[in-house]
């Protein structure tokens, strides 16, 4: 059964996960937490993390009230980044305090744990928010063969490359063994294992980061002497001789040496392997034997660099009972385009989906699919095909028989309907496994929070879910607000067990007030309590949970909710005696 977990791993996400143990697949809600990757942004006053001295320094108390308004939503579980670059800045050399610190507070709020072993860079050196690189004690950038390179001679150093050598996969066996023998204690409270697989965290080619411009195809990222090997050693084994690789793609080719990576890709002057061959950018417009060739290869090597990590997270993590997981990126531009359809997508290394998500699959991954949450966008110079996209993937995902998550791409607002309405769309038109929320912050009000609420439902399926918010009544210092009824998660009628609501936003001595349910009938009774007083409300109130999602608002404010059929809404007055 689906379930929903938040997340402040990146500072931005909020993730939904389907899992099976330990805790016999009862729907749960995740969300993404501290130093996360692809971090843009980071407010100190809102963010359980700040930047000092390189170093972090922990708003804790922020951060556990955090916890608890993103709680009172459904969330459930908090993913997090755990940075190579700051746990193991000495080889074999682990410091896991950080996060020992960061998962016993996650755990004590009441939530699962998601760690993600972030293997790659997080932000940049001039970042104020992140920069923690690889371990510089590994040598990344002491040979271009550890980056990847374009065909402008860039070198991108933000995680290693798949033509590292077998150094990089034992480095990343150590940090899997290393963290499994500190953390498998905890293995109760950790709902699923993330893996990087590449540039944020992502298993693709960073085609769009150096010299780059949203919404630029991007370059493609096989230049460098090992990248360039080893696609001549494909076509060598697929064609024995480079004069019959040269027949079938309608070239002069007599040596290895004249195998190269696509030089067509610019019109401008470059050194390199394509010294002096470049000229037109033709590749991604002009089908041939060659292009098709070498998407194969271009793509079979992430599944090969994706296996290389998954055979040694399967040996060290298994022991977890949790699912192993890993993202693909969801580029969606230039997907339409008239002269080069689909150009981004190859240049990020996904040629073709089925394959690769086939092969995923078979690596016993689960994969988590982002950009849920956008509509298309035919117009030049954008050529998007989010949206399209997404039910593509979703429907290979289900053809093949792999399990894949969704993640939102961009932020989403309290008003942004539209983006919530696609994001339902998706999660009640597949079965999708998890959802991830990207940005946590932005759930921290009361007008997303129940937006976030309502479309968890598509997600928990036939759970009986109740959202409750209640606002105008007064509190004094040392008073809350709590629902007493006949669930057993209010309590069962003792109103010393009554369910406390969270504050997400006070004005003087009224406060909005917050807390989420999984019912287990299909009707109860609540009341309010106002929790150090005599003040309860007089007379009960009956819901019948005829709907998958149910939202009380108690004299509440006129918020609009996301129309669906599997949501009702009910607005209650209360009266306070005592």
């Amino acid at each position: 059964m689906p379930s929903i977990l938040g997340s402040t791993g990146a500072p931005e996400k909020c993730e939904t996960v389907l899992r099976e143990s330990p805790y016999e697949a009862l729907p749960s809600i995740l969300a993404r937490g501290p130093l996360g990757s692809g971090l843009k942004r980071l407010d100190p006053f809102t963010h359980p993390v700040t930047a000092t001295n390189g170093y972090r320094s922990p708003h804790w108390g922020q951060f556990e009230y955090d916890l608890q308004r993103m709680k009172s939503f459904g969330v459930v579980a908090f993913a997090t980044d755990v940075w190579w670059g700051l746990v193991e800045t000495k080889d074999q050399v682990f410091d896991w305090s950080y996060y020992d610190k960061l998962s016993d507070t996650i755990i004590n709020a009441g939530l699962q744990w998601i760690p993600i072993l972030s293997t790659h860079q997080c932000g940049a050196p001039n970042d104020p928010a992140c920069y923690y690189p690889v371990p510089a004690w590994t040598g990344i950038t002491s040979n271009p063969n550890n980056g990847f390179q374009d065909i402008f001679g860039n070198v991108n150093y933000e995680s290693f490359s798949p033509w590292s050598g077998d150094y990089v996969y034992q480095q990343y066996d150590e940090l899997f063994a290393a963290f499994a023998e500190h953390y498998l204690p905890k293995k109760a409270s950790i709902a699923r294992i993330d893996l990087s697989g590449g540039t944020s965290g992502e298993l693709r080619y960073p085609s769009y980061s150096i010299n780059w411009n949203y919404p630029a195809r991007g370059q493609i990222q096989a230049y460098s002497a090992g990248a360039v090997q080893d696609f001549r050693k494909f076509v060598l084994e697929k064609y024995w001789f480079a004069f019959v690789a040269g027949w079938n793609w309608g070239q002069h080719i007599w040596n290895h040496e004249q195998i190269l990576p696509p030089c067509s890709t610019t019109n401008q002057t470059v050194t390199g392997v394509c010294a002096g061959k470049t000229g037109k950018d033709t590749f991604f417009s002009t089908p041939s034997k060659y292009q098709r060739d070498f998407g194969e290869w271009y793509q079979s090597v992430l599944i090969r660099h994706s296996k290389r990590i998954s055979d040694s997270a399967h040996r060290r993590l298994d022991k977890f009972g949790a699912q192993i997981a890993m993202k693909m990126s969801g580029v969606h531009w230039q997907y339409f385009n008239p002269t080069e359809a689909h150009s981004a997508e190859r240049a990020v290394g996904y040629w073709d989906y089925h394959k690769f998500l086939s092969a995923l699959k078979k690596q016993n991954l689960q994969v988590t699919f982002t950009a849920i949450e956008m509509n298309d966008n035919k117009q030049d110079p954008y050529y998007s095909g989010a949206k399209t996209l997404v039910n593509q993937v979703f429907a290979t995902c289900v053809q093949v028989g792999v399990k894949c998550g969704a993640e939102n791409a961009l932020d989403i607002g309290w008003a942004d309907q539209t983006g919530f309405t696609n994001m339902r769309e998706a999660l009640t038109k597949y079965p999708v496994e998890s959802l991830t929320f990207l940005r946590y912050q932005d759930l921290l009000n009361i007008g997303a929070g129940q937006f976030y609420a309502s479309f968890v439902s598509a997600v928990l399926q036939s759970d009986r879910a109740v959202w409750f918010g209640v606002t105008g009544i007064p509190t004094s210092f040392g008073q809350s607000i709590a629902i007493v009824g006949s669930d057993p998660q209010l309590g069962s009628g003792d109103v010393s067990k009554a369910l406390p609501l969270t504050a997400i936003s006070c004005a003087g001595s009224s406060c909005i007030w917050s807390g989420f349910i999984k019912a287990k009938a299909p009707k109860l009774d609540f009341r309010v309590v106002v929790t150090g007083s005599s003040q309860i409300q007089c007379n009960a109130t009956l819901l019948d949970l005829g709907k998958p999602m149910t939202n009380v608002w108690v004299n509440g404010p006129d918020l609009s909710t996301p129309v669906s059929d599997d949501i009702q809404v009910i607005r209650a007055n209360a009266t306070l005696c005592g």
